[in-house]
């Protein structure tokens, strides 16, 4: 039921009916082990999925109830989102631009972990998207021009050289 659905999910199935194997992995799964289960082999499996995971780049999508309706949209697709006229507006990269009602606040709490940050209290950014920090602006490619608060500049700066510092490693 699962990859009726979602087939993008890592999948482990541990079962005592090894005539099932087959089933299972042209449904896909990660890996099939058999019980009784030995430990060994399942941290040996979950080591093998966790760098997978890390080594891959999964889409993340998010839903957002907007003007076009329900829109499911990956999160590296979104640009910035900006606070206006007491809603959102919301770009990506292929320059669609949606529109709900939040505020930055709210996004900013569900997209930290994605690593948006908000250079002003009207946007939030993902990082990925900025080319250059300029004197009080942020520039994003497509020479979008963010403004940076007075306040926020060091934390947006560093945030920033630490992305870049981070990419370099890799």
């Amino acid at each position: 039921m699962i990859r009726n659905y979602d087939l993008d999910t890592y999948i482990i199935i541990v079962s005592g009916f090894p005539k099932y194997k087959n089933v299972a992995y042209r449904l896909h799964v990660f890996d099939y082990l058999d019980k009784p289960l030995d430990k060994t082999m399942l941290f040996k499996t979950l080591d093998d999925m966790t760098i997978l995971l890390q080594n891959s780049q999964i889409d993340i999508y998010e839903y957002f109830q907007t003007n076009h309706g329900l829109v499911k949209l990956k999160v590296n697709d979104i640009m910035y989102f900006e606070y206006s006229e007491r809603k959102i507006n919301l770009y990506t990269n292929n320059d669609s631009i949606y529109q709900f009602y939040d505020t930055i606040y709210k996004l900013e709490e569900r997209f930290k972990q994605y690593h948006f940050i908000s250079p002003h209290k009207a946007f939030l950014v993902n990082i990925d998207y900025i080319q250059n920090i300029h004197l009080n602006d942020l520039i994003l490619e497509k020479d979008i021009i963010i403004p940076i608060s007075k306040l926020k500049k060091k934390q947006i700066k560093d945030a920033y050289l630490n992305a870049i510092s981070k990419e370099m490693d890799q």
